[in-house]
């Protein structure tokens, strides 16, 4: 499994139930954009705006601190995040944090417009892709974040005796296919329509995606990407 997050491919490995086991890749490195980070704070301090959304645990590490150290007024903020992870790494830090239902930056936005929200800042990575644009909200985004590919510690990927490789982005599926090409016995398991889109761009894969991009979801499209690549 190809993710920055260890704790994500734990608790695939237990959803999985015995039905597989799980070798865990971290194929990116990270580091925090300084002059996005100061931006992200003048925005808050000068815009008014208290909507605060977060679309990954890592966001939330990389800017809740620099945010309360510069006297942001954290307990005013409503806090909307994507996916349980993120939503536990924000209640570290903040007291409002709201679990849209469902996943993903639309969730997420449309939770914010449902609960009267006028304007939203959302905290990303460089690499997230524009959020879509929603009316009657006001969305600015701060990529605070980037990620750097480390293709050492994808090679593992392709030469080792896996029967299913299951990538949690774009970007990690542009990395795992750039290093390792086109393998046709390997499947692939996408977390969602945007990683499965990518792979399908460069070549052509057994290939199963998460209907949705959830734990359980995944889990289960890893299952039957087992199913897939057995003769």
């Amino acid at each position: 499994m190809l993710t920055p997050e260890e704790p994500l491919a734990k608790e695939l490995e237990a959803l999985l139930e015995g039905n597989a086991s799980i070798h865990w890749l971290s194929p990116l490195r990270f580091e925090v954009q300084e002059e996005k980070l100061e931006a992200l704070i003048r925005h808050l301090k000068s815009s008014g705006c208290r909507a605060l959304g977060f679309t990954s645990p890592r966001a939330v590490r990389f800017a809740a601190p620099a945010l309360i150290e510069e006297a942001v007024e954290v307990g005013s903020l409503r806090v909307y995040t994507t996916g349980p992870a993120t939503f536990r790494e924000a209640s570290r830090f903040f007291s409002n944090v709201i679990a849209p239902p469902g996943g993903g930056v639309q969730a997420l936005i449309r939770e914010a417009i449902r609960r009267g929200e006028e304007c939203l800042v959302l905290v990303r990575s460089s690499e997230a892709p524009p959020a879509p644009i929603s009316s009657g909200i006001t969305v600015a985004e701060f990529h605070v974040y980037r990620p750097i590919p480390d293709e050492e510690a994808v090679k593992p990927a392709c030469l080792g005796d896996f029967d299913v490789v299951a990538l949690t982005s774009s970007s990690i599926a542009r990395l795992y296919l750039e290093v390792c090409g086109c393998d046709p016995g390997k499947a692939i398991a996408a977390i969602g329509p945007p990683t499965a889109r990518t792979v399908l761009e460069r070549c052509w894969k057994p290939l199963t995606v998460a209907g949705k991009p959830g734990r359980s979801e995944l889990a289960a499209a890893i299952k039957a990407a087992c199913v897939m690549s057995r003769p």
